[in-house]
């Protein structure tokens, strides 16, 4: 007897979130696009910052990144940075129970079970180790926290859990709603806090 099962749909979600410096005001943008069918899922970030004072650009930074999970693993990336002109690519692939990157600075072997520092999901509270997207290091990591925490978007007050994620580089904030999505993330980025907080529907970018 055959049978014939017939292919999940495709689930789509777009995360959209406004880059705020805490004395420049708004930024930039960020952009996750999450493309989820049957146990796959495509991760697309996009990022666009220019930081102007007194109108003269002294930060340009802008990304474009593709994650490939399988099985809530990661088994590749791409992606192009280029901060003020300079193009940094990195690749990433799954190979065995390792994740091999290769970027400016040569080919790193990582454990299999690392996690992106783009926390599009909840997954990241199970990492141990962190991968930087933008330059490929990766390094230990400690996730801590889950406490409510009441978050302010929008003129609306939302219940969170916030988590904490510290390593050597990445000193980081993130308040999750009870559909595990992030609604803002604070990153120490040269010193200055940078919040990503999402945007709400219908509202101005």
């Amino acid at each position: 007897m055959l049978i014939l099962f017939a292919a999940m749909p495709a689930l789509a979600q777009t995360l959209d979130y406004d880059v705020l410096h805490p004395w420049l005001g708004k930024i930039g943008t960020y952009e996750n696009q999450i493309l989820q069918q049957n146990t796959a899922v495509t991760v697309k970030s996009r990022l666009r910052v220019v930081a102007r004072v007194l109108g003269i650009v002294v930060h340009r930074e802008y990304a474009d990144r593709t994650e490939q999970w399988r099985d809530g693993r990661l088994v590749g990336f791409t992606g192009v940075t280029t901060i003020n002109g300079h193009s940094a690519a990195i690749r990433g692939e799954a190979h065995g129970n390792v994740f091999v990157i290769t970027g400016p600075d040569g080919t790193t072997t990582a454990p299999g079970d690392l996690t992106p520092n783009n926390p599009w999901s909840c997954d990241f509270m199970h990492g141990t180790t962190v991968f930087a997207v933008n330059t490929g290091t990766v390094e230990p990591a400690q996730v801590t926290g889950g406490q409510p925490a009441l978050l302010e978007i929008g003129g609306k007050s939302t219940w969170t859990r916030l988590y904490r994620v510290e390593s050597a580089q990445t000193h980081a904030r993130i308040w999750l709603d009870d559909r595990c999505v992030p609604l803002r993330m604070d990153v120490i980025n040269n010193g200055a806090n940078i919040s990503l907080v999402l945007r709400q529907p219908g509202e101005a970018q």
